[in-house]
């Protein structure tokens, strides 16, 4: 039996959720079972989808994002291909496109966010939480939650995956990663646990952290 969310289900049981990672090479799977996605190119086409959080991607906007200034040899026939491929790999068996989870209209296509989760999303929870620990004043809990959102990335985010798009989504995560490494590590200084390099004391303030009575 098939669900519009991208599960399925066998004899009434839930469905398998799909489910995806980025911060490291493109990986997906449905329930524990990985899914094979194909060549960079069509990851490309999947992130550039994946990460607009089911928002509709018109067809030139999806070929600027994966294939930049320089168009595919295929032309517009490309993308119709590397969809079909997808839908093959991550759609239950026998499921119509209209209840795939890549929707499409004449010129649009769109991923459908609440059919599955991602890695980015356990990233977002766990960096705000220990964000608001930081400020919270407590250096010791703090360093352990940036510890455990540091660890979710396992390399570059979308590594070797092409396109402008792929490139825009690196970078900011990277940054992402630089600030979470920032504040670790000014959490080891305060805890006496690292030394101050000096051009860290000259180049970054230090964490207003109050002391616990």
């Amino acid at each position: 039996m098939t669900h519009e969310n991208g599960g399925f289900a066998v004899d009434g049981e839930s469905p398998q959720p799909l489910r995806f990672e980025i911060l490291g090479p493109l990986g997906a799977w449905r329930g524990a079972t990985p899914l094979e996605l194909g060549p960079v190119k069509r990851q490309a086409v999947l992130a550039a989808l994946l990460l607009r959080q089911g928002a509709v991607v018109s067809h030139d906007r999806l070929l600027d994002a994966v294939w930049g200034t320089e168009p595919p040899a295929g032309g517009r026939k490309v993308l119709p291909t590397h969809i079909n491929s997808l839908r093959r790999s991550l759609d239950p068996e026998g499921t119509q496109p209209s209840d795939s989870v890549i929707r499409s209209g004449k010129g649009w296509y769109r991923f459908v966010a609440e059919a599955v989760h991602l890695d980015t999303a356990d990233l977002d929870e766990r960096s705000k939480a220990a964000l608001r620990t930081v400020r919270s004043g407590d250096p010791v809990a703090a360093e352990v939650q940036l510890s455990e959102a540091l660890a979710l990335f396992r390399g570059e985010p979308l590594a070797n995956l092409p396109g402008p798009f792929a490139r825009e989504e690196r970078q900011r995560l990277a940054e992402r990663r630089r600030t979470l490494r920032l504040e670790r590590l000014r959490c080891l200084i305060l805890l006496g646990r690292l030394a101050r390099p000096s051009n860290t004391a000259a180049s970054c303030p230090s964490p207003t952290f109050t002391t616990r009575r």
